[in-house]
């Protein structure tokens, strides 16, 4: 009868591989500051075949959401960028006492007799924005439009057209801008409540922006004579040719 001293002995070399490894693997996570991204571990097959089981264990299935890349910041800037974007707006407010302009509302035009200056309020707009220095160009769909608070009625959404207007304050709330660049100038930039920065002369691009643009005379940080604000979340940001770690936990 063949004894069973040699399978005990090889099943107990296996066992003891496999703690090694497991001490080993270990080891390293704890090095790496628990970070288990890109581990792999290989353990001994049970017919004891070397080169067995590779397990990988990665952060795919608790990989967090888009949403946490995204960094709450404010802008102060001396300079206005020149823009022409598509996009969507929640609320879009003009003010302006330049009555020379062109202005159409469903193709017809909107006549502004005997005013020191208007609000233009348009909500809901979806269109081109083009915007450079203090002229602004508007041409899309709106689901509300409001002259000094006086609504403009339709059944249906209204088409808005507005050329080369002099306006004197912009306020736009949710407006959505997949880059924009910002010329050299100086400011201030807060991002979250652990970083702020000084721009001197510094040029800036950020992406996936979100959240409230204000241009012109009530615009941004009086104190700086600053003409540009922005208030909102972002996902990138470049400062003179320098990307920035957002990453501030």
């Amino acid at each position: 009868m063949q004894s069973d001293h040699p399978k005990h002995h090889f099943r107990f070399y296996i066992i003891m591989i496999t703690v090694i490894v497991g001490v080993i693997f270990l080891f390293l996570v704890i090095n790496n500051g628990g970070d288990l991204s890109s581990a792999t571990i290989t353990l001994p097959s049970s017919n004891g075949i070397t080169g067995g089981e590779i397990v990988e264990i990665s952060e795919s299935s608790s990989t967090a959401p888009d949403s946490s890349l995204e960094k709450e910041f404010t802008l102060t800037f001396d300079q206005i960028p020149s823009l022409k974007k598509e996009t969507k707006v929640e609320e879009f407010l003009i003010n302006f006492n330049d009555f020379t302009s062109l202005i159409t509302v469903n193709d017809d035009r909107l006549e502004l007799n005997n005013l020191a200056e208007v609000n233009l309020n348009i909500k809901d707009f979806n269109g081109e924005i083009i915007l450079s220095g203090s002229l602004i160009s508007v041409e899309g769909q709106a689901k509300r439009i409001e002259v000094n608070d006086v609504a403009l009625s339709s059944k249906d959404e209204l088409s808005i057209s507005i050329h080369e207007l002099n306006y004197q304050y912009l306020d736009v709330l949710g407006i959505e801008l997949e880059n924009l660049a910002l010329p050299p100038g100086d400011g201030e930039l807060t991002v979250g409540e652990r970083l702020s920065y000084s721009l001197e002369e510094d040029s800036i691009d950020l992406l996936n922006f979100v959240g409230r643009m204000t241009v012109g005379e009530s615009g941004g940080n009086e104190s700086l004579g600053a003409t540009f604000g922005l208030e909102g979340v972002m996902k990138g940001l470049n400062i003179g040719g320098r990307d920035f770690d957002l990453d501030l936990n």
